[in-house]
């Protein structure tokens, strides 16, 4: 499987992919910057992808821990 990109509501997050096979998720940050994070819940992307600010949730739930 592929990683399927997808758009994000928020001021410091343009963007992002998710593999769900595997479990991994970049994130694209406004300043160009491309993360990826393994072992991450397709949970965790879908609370991501619905969060009122994307920035707020990646910090607050997801930073540190994938």
């Amino acid at each position: 499987m592929s990683k399927v990109p997808f758009s994000l509501i928020s001021e410091a997050l343009s963007g992002g992919s998710y593999d769900e096979e595997t479990q991994e998720l970049d994130l694209t940050f406004s300043n160009g910057r491309t993360y990826s994070l393994h072992n991450v819940p397709k949970t965790v992307v879908e609370e991501l992808q619905e969060a009122p600010s994307a920035g707020t949730y990646f910090r607050e739930r997801m930073k540190g821990r994938y």
